[in-house]
């Protein structure tokens, strides 16, 4: 589930949910970025493209 709110700095607030139940927010100045940031990342969700933004550093070493 994704949600898109204006918050009272006038900054856009982006929420969604992992496929791991995890919370993950951002916050955009135009509406347009925000907009197009959260469909990008739920049709990541949705297509099992999703990577982890707090995995995605992770070295192969490691």
């Amino acid at each position: 589930m994704a949600s898109l709110a204006k918050r009272a700095d006038g900054h856009w607030r982006t929420r969604y949910r992992d496929a791991a139940g995890n919370q993950h927010s951002r916050h955009f100045k135009p509406k347009v970025y925000a907009q197009h940031w959260l469909d990008e990342v739920t049709t990541a969700v949705t297509t099992g493209m999703y990577v982890d933004p707090g995995r995605s550093c992770i070295t192969y070493g490691d």
